[in-house]
């Protein structure tokens, strides 16, 4: 569209052509400025490139290890227990970290005071203008692996508090796959999250497993997931009905003697 083209003749990015684009009609952004959190960058985590421990769990888990390799996963040994650290990387500067025992769901941190926001920008590129969003790192690298740019939240289905962070570098996305878990908590944070959004502009995915990548340990493969993708839908507001509901009513105070109906 004419913003792709802007960006390609001005050799900038999506977000920055939809700023010079405004500028040039005259439109100014009227939201009222929030003030600005302190947030407080950590340092780098002490950890190394994944041996056996992060690289079997992850692999195991259907990843290769480009695809472990391109998220920058690190690996870290603390009293006794192996830890998954993924880096939260953005526009060059590492945001936050999470730390995942592979051993234990609930042995999971991350960096104290750190901003929230989405895992996975550093491989997004700059000039698309689609986005998956799911609710874990491995769900994000699960896709990434089958040639879909996605990100991950940082703190599951109910913490929304990267939207606020995040908010701008969305603003250039016209089509936004929400591809939270099969689940009650997945199914809530999801409706969430595409009323914050803006439900013109976002889809809900749903896979053939509770998530990403456990349809990927199931035997779902690339076409899969851009099939899921091509199916999804809008999430419709509960005051919208579909006409069909009102065909036979319809029908009948049209054609009284060819339908049983009451009319109403």
């Amino acid at each position: 569209d004419l913003i792709d083209l802007w960006a390609a003749v001005r050799g900038v990015s999506i977000a920055e052509a939809m700023t010079e684009a405004k500028a040039h009609l005259g439109i100014r952004d009227d939201m009222p400025k929030q003030p600005e959190k302190s947030y407080r960058r950590p340092t780098k985590p002490q950890c190394h490139t994944p041996k056996a421990g992060v690289r079997e769990w992850l692999t195991s888990r259907g990843l290769t290890e480009r695809t472990i390799e391109a998220f920058k996963i690190g690996e870290q040994v603390r009293d006794s227990k192996t830890f998954a650290v993924f880096p939260y990387l953005r526009e060059g500067e590492l945001v936050n970290a999470k730390y995942r025992d592979i051993a234990d769901k609930r042995g999971m941190r991350q960096e104290a005071g750190a901003e929230p926001c989405l895992f996975g920008w550093h491989l997004i590129d700059p000039k698309t203008r689609s986005i998956a969003i799911t609710e874990g790192e491995i769900d994000a690298m699960t896709l990434h692996q089958a040639g879909i740019q996605a990100l991950s939240v940082n703190a599951g289905a109910g913490n929304h508090q990267w939207i606020e962070s995040d908010w701008e570098r969305l603003d250039r996305f016209s089509e936004i796959f929400v591809c939270f878990d099969d689940d009650e908590a997945g199914k809530k944070g999801a409706k969430e999250v595409i009323q914050r959004l803006g439900v013109d502009r976002c889809k809900l995915v749903k896979f053939g497993a509770k998530d990403a990548n456990q349809w990927l340990q199931d035997g779902a493969d690339g076409e899969d997931f851009h099939a899921a993708l091509k199916q999804a839908r809008p999430v419709d507001p509960d005051e919208l009905v579909s006409i069909a509901d009102f065909f036979g009513q319809v029908k009948a105070m049209l054609y009284p003697a060819a339908s049983d109906e009451p009319i109403p």
